[in-house]
């Protein structure tokens, strides 16, 4: 059975480990990903989602070519 405060504990310590790697970021890549959410949040930039089939298919090229296939 799943315990409630083990599933807790496990979200608290994922947020706590993510929060502390975004802290280590760099300059440049916070501002990469500041670009991409003011991109995203534009209403007529449909662009961002033809760059997203493209970095998905490279993704999955990439798996492929490692011996990850699903």
């Amino acid at each position: 059975m799943n315990d409630p405060g083990k599933n807790e504990q496990i979200e608290d310590r994922a947020k706590t480990l993510f929060d502390e790697s975004v802290e280590r970021l760099d300059a440049a890549t916070l501002s990469r990903l500041n670009q991409g959410r003011h991109k995203a949040l534009e209403t007529d930039s449909l662009e961002m989602f033809e760059d997203l089939e493209f970095y998905t298919l490279l993704d999955e090229v990439d798996q492929e070519t490692n011996g990850n296939v699903g």
